[in-house]
Formats: structure tokens, C-alpha cells, sequence
């Protein structure tokens, strides 16, 4: 296993594995300052605006479990794509409550020219290369060290913390949304 500055790390399996985990933070760093670059959205709001041309309709609750973040977070987020015309904020035609994200023409345009230029996510596409048992059993020790390290540090999982803000976001954005739900047209 090749290290950062293309050295062969030293020592146990745990610093390779260490080290390839830098690496890959790095690179997900890296493409994301050229995602941005080339079409002028953060990553956060690239995959926001993804994987709402992926499955339009969803709730601000359904796009921030998508993304696996928090509600927040993903308020910020679609403000912001919402502002520059890329996606739609619209009373559910079946309740009036609920409010759904949908890509504009031209939000579904950026996504699919981003696209063709080669997946903006090679580690999907890397990913899915691999064999499938030797993919969930790498699938099963990430979640594991991840579990313990939040837990260590008593993050909360973005679950947990969607459940004890949720009423509260709603609520902001909502109150955000008032008057300014737009409609493709």
C-alpha cells in the first residue's frame, strides 16, 4: 500500500490503513475545491441537488438523510441552490404541510453535464467495482470504527441529532420558505 508523498508507510496494518484514510480526506478535499471550480457548487451542494434529480419530491428530512447529514446543514444548503435557481421549494400537492424539493430544468442540466464529464464520485464507481462480500465486509469495519470513534468523542450520529433539533428546523425552515416557494415554470 502506497503512503502519503507516495512512500510505503511503516508499521502495523492499523497506520497503513491510518494513512490511506488521509489520503482519501485528502482527495475528497481536492476534488471537491475542482467540483466547485467547475460548477461553482460545493460538494455539500452538488450532492444535495444529485440526489434530489435522482428522486425529486423529497422533504428536507428525506434529502438530509440522503446525504447523511443534518437538517440544518441541508436548510443551508438548499437556501443556497434555491437562490441561484437550481432547485424548487413546493407546498406537497397532497399536503399542503409539507413542503418538497425538486431540481429546476436547470439544476437537472448541471447535473447531468457534471456527469458526463466523468462521475464527480470516482469512489462510488471504484467501490463498485470491488467484489460485493469483500465490499460489505469493508462496508461493515468503516461503520464499526466510525461507531466507536463518535462514541469515544460522544458525537452524536446525524440521526440522533436530527431527532432533537427536528421540530425546530422544521419550524425555521418553513418560516424560511413563506412567501418565497417557488415553482418551476
Amino acid at each position: 500500500m502506497i503512503g502519503i508523498g507516495g512512500q510505503m508507510p511503516e508499521g502495523t496494518d492499523g497506520q497503513q490503513i491510518f494513512a490511506s484514510i488521509r489520503r482519501l480526506v485528502q482527495y475528497v478535499r481536492i476534488s471537491g475545491r475542482a467540483l466547485e471550480r467547475e460548477s461553482g457548487l460545493t460538494a455539500a451542494q452538488f450532492v444535495a441537488l444529485e440526489e434530489l434529480a435522482r428522486a425529486p419530491g423529497l422533504s428536507l428530512a428525506q434529502l438530509a438523510e440522503r446525504c447523511c447529514t443534518d437538517e440544518s446543514s441541508t436548510c443551508v444548503v438548499i437556501s443556497r441552490l434555491v437562490g441561484r435557481g437550481l432547485v424548487n421549494r413546493q407546498r406537497d400537492s397532497h399536503d399542503a404541510r409539507r413542503l418538497v424539493l425538486t431540481p429546476t430544468a436547470e439544476g437537472r442540466a448541471l447535473v447531468k453535464a457534471m456527469e458526463k464529464e466523468g462521475s464527480p464520485d470516482h469512489i462510488t464507481d471504484i467501490l463498485d467495482r470491488v467484489g460485493e462480500s469483500e465490499r460489505a465486509s469493508f462496508a461493515d469495519t468503516l461503520e464499526r470504527i466510525v461507531n466507536e470513534l463518535t462514541a469515544r468523542q460522544k458525537i452524536p450520529s446525524a440521526h440522533t441529532a436530527r431527532k432533537r433539533s427536528v421540530g425546530r428546523l422544521r419550524r425555521k425552515f418553513h418560516a424560511a420558505s413563506k412567501g418565497r416557494v417557488k415553482s418551476e415554470g
